[in-house]
């Protein structure tokens, strides 16, 4: 199972320096996925489907990673809450609470998480 997760799931830092887990090659955040999941209860054929730059195997693998790294990932789902919390009392906006609130893509087409 470990090969499977490691071969589309990677781990880099976000804008702050804390580490993420990613799906391999794109700037999609295993969070992501995990909020998808469920909070809006997607399967994973919903979420390849709505982020049309992934496989299903992709989604399952970042959710196998959550559930053996749930706490890691839970802080960084509550660290993006915070952040968000805190730039909507200074007038700023950023759009953490997904999905498909806005989404920034870059210059390849690929969402760009916050």
């Amino acid at each position: 199972m470990t090969d499977l997760i490691d071969r589309y799931i990677e781990i880099r830092s976000n804008r702050a320096g804390d580490p993420r887990a990613f799906i391999r090659g794109t700037r999609l955040r295993v969070q992501d996925i995990v909020i998808d999941h469920q909070r809006f209860g997607h399967t994973a054929e919903q979420i390849a489907s709505d982020y049309d730059f992934i496989s299903v195997a992709q989604v399952h693998a970042a959710l196998a990673y959550y559930f053996e790294n749930r706490e890691q990932i839970q802080k960084a789902i509550r660290d993006d809450e915070s952040l968000s919390d805190l730039m909507s009392g200074t007038g700023h906006s950023v759009a953490v609470r997904w999905p498909f609130v806005a989404r920034s893509h870059d210059a390849s087409g690929d969402p760009v998480s916050p």
